[in-house]
């Protein structure tokens, strides 16, 4: 009775860690965890955050797995707990238990070195999602709540990522202005006209390459911060610099579909409206018809 006792106060914790919560920043829980394993560098830590799960002790008591529980997961840890007893005792004459060690002397592994963010196929064979990311179907309010969360939280981030295409535009649209004004007080030739015309060309053309470019850049940078990465505006725009060619060919395809039912639209109008009008039927009759096929 007296070693059963024992046994049941003796009881310990593991504690492990198996993943970040979506919308926590990861550098938030890197300081944490700092104040638990106060001789790890914060690289070593960031290296075991990518390679979830590890485990932070395995002998806490209940009074420090409340401690740690309260403290992580309030900076978005997501955390597994075993109950372990002590070692069985064996004979009358054993040696008693050693007290539990503290969470940073309980450390399980060393932790890794930090990794290189995946590229490529790597990528998409070694996703660097969390295990245990809180990823599932949401409803409209639950979608924009996250999004509001993500823009107040890496609002600099996206606003530069988006403002880097306006003030590009913006520059371009002022030298022209400049141009033309020049152009007009010297009296334009035909060539200064053609070369105006060239220069608008070109310029829209690049506009939308960056247009496109910044776009997907946005969207890399905010599904690197919703699964818990760090990222930053030269690395958002430079993961899409090997995709821009198939970005481009994207959105060039989407804008062609688009544009392309009115077009089609237009002509079987074209084609119906004067043949029913030789019939006998125009006037409200093609009215209808080209209602009818613009709403379908």
């Amino acid at each position: 009775m007296t070693q059963n006792t024992a046994a049941a106060d003796a009881k310990t914790f593991a504690i492990s860690l198996t993943g970040v919560r979506a919308g926590f920043a990861q550098e938030d829980l890197v300081v944490a965890l700092q104040r638990i394993f106060p001789r790890q560098t914060a690289e070593q830590i960031r290296g075991a955050l990518a390679k979830l799960p590890f485990l932070l002790t395995r002998a806490a008591t209940e009074e420090q797995a409340k401690k740690i529980k309260n403290f992580l997961e309030s900076k978005g840890a997501i955390l597994k707990f075993m109950t372990s007893s002590a070692a069985a005792v064996t004979a009358p004459q054993a040696a008693a238990a050693p007290a539990p060690a503290s969470p940073a002397a309980a450390q399980a592994t060393p932790a890794p070195q930090e990794e290189k963010p995946y590229t490529g196929a790597e990528r998409r064979a070694k996703p660097r999602v969390h295990p245990g990311l809180e990823i599932y179907p949401m409803g409209v309010g639950e979608i924009l709540d996250r999004s509001f969360r993500l823009l107040r939280k890496h609002f600099l981030l996206f606003f530069i990522i988006l403002m880097i295409p306006q003030g590009t535009f913006f520059l371009a649209n002022k030298g022209m202005e400049v141009y033309v004004q020049g152009g007009v007080q010297q009296g334009m030739s035909p060539g200064m006209v053609v070369g105006y015309a060239v220069a608008v060309l070109l310029a829209v053309v690049i506009m939308m390459i960056i247009q496109f470019w910044a776009q997907g850049a946005l969207i890399y940078a905010v599904s690197e911060t919703y699964l818990g990465h760090e990222t930053s505006i030269g690395r958002s725009y430079g993961a899409m610099r090997s995709r821009l060619g198939r970005l481009l060919g994207t959105m060039f395809l989407m804008g062609f579909l688009i544009m392309l039912v009115p077009a089609l639209l237009g002509v079987v109008s074209a084609i119906l409206i004067p043949q029913l009008t030789a019939m006998g039927l125009g006037g409200s009759t093609g009215g209808i018809v080209f209602a009818v096929l613009m709403l379908a």
